[in-house]
């Protein structure tokens, strides 16, 4: 919520004050920030959740399939691998696994797919049912997938930090170059009086700030796309 309420409400308010520096205009200032807001909060903070919100999920499955095989090598069963697993997951998975306590734990495991909507998962069925079919060795049984999910996690991890730098990259750039256009504005005083006043400055001014954000939202859109495989429900 911090993050979001940072691109929420101190954004816009930068944007908007820079926007009233250079144009020396109310009109300017008031389209700048509404069309800011407008856009962080509908497109922007949306797109952030949800990205934020399936890093947590992908996580999470990663957490419960890991410990949900080491248990199942220890108990042997599928309800004494659930018993042992579910106390160590978060609130929000233990809040989805209690409204089921009329299914058998196989059909939770099936259930869980709406939780955990990722193709990993899937795969991760399917070994189950394998080693109850087969029996075996859990871990000889699940080699492969544990490979798989260890790459993806290593894959999103990768993803997120390369995302993080392109947004301090984009900031730095558009930062220094707003920062550039209020030097000047100060520097050069009386032409950009002169200039303040005219109805083509203040739509160039608009028009660069609409720039920008067309900018940000073209940029979020390749920092909030994650490299998992599954099915797109939180894009």
């Amino acid at each position: 919520m911090k993050k979001e309420a940072v691109f929420t409400i101190i954004f816009p308010i930068i944007f908007a004050g820079i926007a009233f520096l250079t144009s020396n205009s109310f009109i300017v200032m008031g389209i700048v920030l509404l069309t800011s807001i407008l856009y962080f909060i509908f497109f922007f903070c949306k797109r952030s959740f949800r990205y934020e919100l399936k890093c947590q999920r992908f996580s999470s499955c990663y957490q419960f399939i890991d410990s949900f095989i080491l248990a199942l090598s220890v108990k042997e069963t599928i309800s004494g691998a659930m018993e042992s697993v579910v106390p160590l997951m978060d609130k929000r998975f233990q809040d989805e696994v209690s409204g089921l306590e009329h299914l058998s734990d196989q059909e939770k495991l099936t259930y869980l797919k709406k939780f955990y909507p990722f193709s990993i998962y899937e795969l991760f069925l399917n070994i189950i049912d394998i080693y109850q079919e087969r029996g075996g060795n859990i871990f000889d049984i699940s080699a492969y997938l544990m490979e798989v999910l260890r790459q993806e996690e290593e894959s999103l991890s990768k993803s997120k930090a390369i995302g993080y730098r392109k947004m301090v990259e984009f900031v730095t750039l558009w930062g220094f170059s707003l920062l550039i256009l209020v030097i000047m504005r100060f520097a050069l005083f009386d032409l950009y009086m002169d200039m303040s006043s005219s109805f083509l400055f203040k739509g160039m001014i608009v028009t660069l700030f609409l720039y920008i954000i067309i900018s940000i939202e073209f940029i979020s859109r390749k920092i909030f796309s994650l490299p998992i495989q599954g099915d797109d429900v939180y894009v």
